[in-house]
């Protein structure tokens, strides 16, 4: 109730509110920190450190909200590096910690001046109104069109944040860490994939996501699964996985990356529920195993099936044990996960 006060009185969605009212955040939550950058919740590293993706910074640009008037965007896409120029821009936080290989961005729940909106699915009867509040008819429609799975999935991006507009994407994470929602998610898959439509993404996206990793713009499209990037109603909708679960809890894998690239054909078993970590982690039939960074890949090995897999040789370490890995969505080299 308090948290709704606050929202209210200073003109702002029902679940955003000062950190210190809001507890937990989840993957895909909104922290603005001191007003003047937006970030996007990954996951917990530790404690109240939680690793963040900055995304927008006060500026002239197309997006507004009410506690920092103008935004404006600062990454491109979701790759390794993107994030790294975009952590530059907003002056971010970064740490380095055991698990990851490189500097990450980082924001702390304990640090003053922070705004949480945080919702988790299933959404409330409060937060459904208010996200048709924000999107007059557009999540009516979302909402209708995923059926069962709705009850699975959050808004993210400019609807959480309060900056939708009518030229804006509907972003949404699904929460696979419930059984009954995974299982919705698959049989959303099968019957997105049996109308077998074409992503409706604009070439220039291709070409961004392409260039941006070096890869070929034609790999691009076939990593875009019909499930993944919707159009309903004519507006764009983005899909992607998260087990919320795994994702707060301390990150404790540890991965050692080697220099050596390796490029072979492997067997996946699909819907693979570590998938829905960060870094998302998949086991090939032959009992190695896949590391992923870059979310571009995740939705092709989580179908699963037999894919050519180019990436740096690792070490996965989980105790005294070290299992072979191969490391993909890093900044120095062209790694990539294909169909074989």
């Amino acid at each position: 109730m308090m948290s709704t006060m606050v929202s209210e009185s200073l003109g702002l969605p029902c679940w955003c509110s000062p950190v210190i009212l809001a507890g937990t955040a989840y993957p895909g939550d909104i922290v603005f920190v001191r007003y003047n950058t937006v970030y996007v919740i990954v996951r917990r590293l530790y404690g109240d450190t939680y690793l963040a993706i900055p995304k927008y910074i006060r500026g002239l640009g197309p997006w507004r909200t009410v506690i920092s008037g103008q935004l404006k965007r600062i990454i491109t896409t979701y790759s390794p590096r993107s994030i790294h120029g975009a952590a530059a821009l907003a002056g971010a936080k970064l740490e380095k910690t055991p698990q990851f290989s490189t500097n990450v961005p980082i924001v702390k729940l304990s640090d003053s001046d922070l705004l949480l909106c945080t919702t988790r699915p299933p959404l409330s009867p409060l937060e459904l109104l208010e996200a048709e509040r924000i999107a007059p008819g557009v999540w009516s429609q979302v909402y209708r069109f995923l059926n069962e799975l709705a009850d699975c999935v959050k808004p993210t991006g400019s609807l959480l944040q309060g900056s939708f507009t009518s030229f804006s994407d509907v972003d949404l994470i699904v929460d696979i860490s419930r059984p009954r929602c995974l299982s919705k998610l698959v049989e959303f898959m099968e019957y997105m994939q049996y109308r077998s439509r074409s992503p409706p993404t604009a070439d220039i996206v291709v070409v961004s996501e392409a260039s941006e990793r070096n890869i070929p713009v034609e790999l691009v499209r076939r990593l875009l699964r019909p499930w993944t990037k919707l159009s309903i109603e004519g507006r764009r909708v983005s899909l992607s996985i998260a087990d919320f679960n795994a994702r707060l809890e301390p990150l404790r894998v540890i991965v050692e990356t080697s220099k050596v690239i390796v490029d072979k054909v492997v067997d996946v078993e699909p819907y693979q529920q570590t998938l829905g970590d960060f870094p998302a982690i998949a086991v090939t039939n032959d009992g190695s195993y896949i590391v992923i960074y870059d979310g571009l890949f995740v939705p092709l090995v989580f179908e699963g099936g037999k894919l050519r897999v180019r990436g740096l040789k690792a070490c996965l370490k989980k105790g005294d044990e070290c299992l072979d890995a191969i490391v993909i969505g890093v900044r120095e080299v062209a790694t990539f996960i294909d169909i074989a």
